[in-house]
């Protein structure tokens, strides 16, 4: 009896396991996706919980670091892909990879750089917010070569030469190009052009460049709390030159334009901020938006800078800027002129129906015999004719008192916030 329930339990425990592990199996079909090399499989499997290879992880939690994205943001799995591929499923970005074409990969380029390449292209493909739908040749070739842009800038920023960023692209010379992807030599030159566009701006001093100099990173936790800021994860960078920020506008189907600024406390030292420079569009969306402050020109030191606390970055939908002494002088003239033509306009209706000789002989018809008919006439219409006048006049000045004490609570609200905006000149975009 004994034997028979081990038997059971032993079976019954071996058929959970077997249902736990098909639970986390996920099968793909009609897969859309970019691959790193050739056409990317229509069919694909992988298990969702399995841990990739500890190797692949560090490398794209490495390419996830200098981008300045968190570790979610994308997920990596193994899979029976015939190489890499990045695709959306469920909603969820993914890279999928075959282990033993990247460690065949690895071996051919003779260079671990060409494992990173691999994945900073399919981290470029995600960041661009490809969508992997079916594309002509031409758009997937545009497609393909922003990919290829993001890698070389990557490999830039992770102190890898120009030879080792185009490693992963060199093996793939002398293959047949798969329909609708350009050449791998035209490949490896846009890779090339990208790290030099990269390099340049680091020998500029535009970008503190990580591979030589020294920084303290800390997040800017002022602003983040400010109603309507969408701004999100904003991190300095703090060297002994500049400061370089970094920070993410999420997408929005409804959000093709935002007002992005510098914001700083009232009460902080810093009392100018002129010498900064976005160094992308800091009216569009995205993510891995940077701005560039050469605190030095503003005369400030380090040890003032190390004090970011009081700064941050804020986006947002409607445009925070303060409101000006002659948009405050335009409400408070509305308001006004709303203001006298209801007082008028009550007034004119009220005489003209409850006050003077109108009620007296409306209420005392026999009085209203012994006047003339032309003379109570004139009576009757002078009255309506002041009543018209009233409403005509409430009618106006109404909506403008309204409107007006409503903007100037507004602009009032706006302007006692505890924070100033950092004004974006010509020269800063």
């Amino acid at each position: 009896m004994k034997n028979t329930i081990r038997i059971s339990t032993i079976l019954l425990l071996s058929i959970l396991c077997i249902s736990s592990l098909q639970a986390q199996k996920k099968k793909v079909t009609n897969l859309k996706g970019c691959a790193y090399a050739g056409q990317a499989k229509s069919t694909v499997e992988f298990d969702l919980a399995a841990t990739p290879n500890s190797e692949a992880q560090k490398y794209l939690d490495t390419i996830l670091a200098v981008s300045h994205l968190p570790k979610t943001a994308i997920f990596l799995r193994t899979s029976d892909v015939q190489n890499a591929v990045a695709t959306i499923i469920d909603g969820q970005r993914y890279i999928l990879y075959n282990t033993e074409f990247l460690k065949k990969f690895k071996q051919d380029a003779k260079t671990k750089w060409a494992a990173y390449s691999i994945l900073a292209h399919e981290v470029g493909h995600h960041v661009n917010a490809h969508t992997f739908e079916d594309k002509k040749p031409d758009e997937r070739s545009k497609m393909e070569f922003a990919a290829d842009d993001y890698a070389g800038r990557v490999l830039r920023s992770l102190c890898a030469t120009r030879d080792d960023a185009q490693a992963g692209i060199r093996t793939l010379e002398g293959q047949a190009t798969p329909p609708g992807y350009p050449p791998a030599t035209a490949r490896k030159i846009r890779t090339g052009q990208a790290f030099d566009e990269q390099d340049g701006l680091y020998k500029q001093g535009i970008i503190r460049d990580p591979c030589k100099d020294e920084f303290i990173e800390k997040p800017l936790s002022f602003g983040k709390n400010i109603p309507g800021n969408i701004a999100r994860d904003a991190i300095a960078r703090i060297s002994k030159e500049k400061v370089e920020i970094n920070f993410e506008v999420p997408y929005d189907q409804k959000r093709s334009k935002v007002y992005t600024n510098v914001l700083m406390q009232q009460n902080a030292e810093f009392q100018r901020i002129n010498n900064f420079k976005w160094l992308e569009n800091p009216f569009a969306p995205g993510p891995s938006k940077k701005m560039v402050w050469d605190y030095k020109k503003d005369g400030y030191t380090y040890d003032q800078v190390k004090k970011l606390d009081l700064l941050g970055i804020g986006s947002f939908d409607k445009n925070p800027a303060p409101t000006t002494s002659l948009e405050l002088t335009g409400w408070s003239a509305m308001t006004a002129v709303g203001l006298g033509a209801t007082t008028w306009g009550a007034l004119s209706w009220y005489n003209a129906r409850y006050t003077g000789n109108y009620v007296f002989y409306k209420n005392n018809r026999s009085l209203s015999s012994y006047t003339p008919p032309t003379q109570r006439q004139a009576m009757y219409d002078g009255a309506d004719k002041k009543y018209r006048k009233g409403q005509v006049l409430m009618a106006i000045g109404v909506p403008l008192l309204t409107f007006g004490i409503i903007k100037l609570i507004k602009r009032w609200k706006r302007n006692s916030r505890d924070y100033i905006l950092i004004p974006n000149l010509p020269s800063n975009l």
